[in-house]
C-alpha cells in the first residue's frame, strides 16, 4: 500500500543517480595553481567572465522580452 503514495512534480526522481552535481565544469582544482604569482589575475579573470556570461544571459532574455511586447 506505500508503494501507492509516491511523490509527483518537481519533487519526483526519474531514476536513481546521484543527487549532487559539480558546481563548475572547469576540472579538478590543482594545489600548484595556489602556489603561482599569478593566482589572484587568473581567479579574477574566471570570476569575470563568468559574471559577464551571466550579465549577457539576462541582457538577452530582456531583449526577448522586448521583442515580445511588439
Amino acid at each position: 500500500m506505500a508503494s501507492t503514495f509516491r511523490p509527483f512534480g518537481s519533487c519526483h526522481l526519474a531514476a536513481f543517480g546521484p543527487i549532487i552535481r559539480p558546481m563548475s565544469d572547469r576540472g579538478f582544482h590543482r594545489i600548484e595553481a595556489d602556489l603561482e604569482d599569478s593566482w589572484l589575475e587568473d581567479w579574477a579573470g574566471v570570476g569575470i567572465a563568468e559574471l559577464e556570461a551571466y550579465l549577457a544571459k539576462h541582457a538577452a532574455f530582456i531583449s526577448f522580452l522586448e521583442d515580445a511586447k511588439h
